[in-house]
């Protein structure tokens, strides 16, 4: 399944929007580098290390529902295009360089 990454945020403290970033370093059972979810030691914590969402569910609660939310405000660190993210769930895939 062929997708792409249209936008990165990370945000430092929980009570900010995130910011974009270009790239960021991820580690296993730590989460992105700068990101307020960041462990300092790796842990085990299903579903928080990296949070993605696509551009695609944005587009349609806009359509459906017309409320129109950011990749920031959605605190999620990935935006995606192309790929349906429900179908990966249960499913190692990888981001760039992170497996997933």
């Amino acid at each position: 399944m062929a997708g792409f990454v249209e936008q990165i945020t990370i945000a430092a403290t929980p009570h900010v929007l995130p910011v974009q970033v270009k790239r960021v370093q991820v580690l296993a059972g730590q989460g992105p580098r700068g990101d307020r979810n960041f462990a300092s030691e790796p842990v085990e914590r299903k579903g928080k290390d990296l949070t993605l969402i696509e551009v695609e569910g944005l587009e349609a609660i806009k359509a459906e529902a017309g409320i129109e939310l950011s990749h920031e405000e959605s605190r999620r660190n990935v935006l995606t295009r192309g790929v349906r993210l429900n179908d990966l769930v249960g499913q190692r895939f990888l981001v760039g360089d992170v497996e997933c």
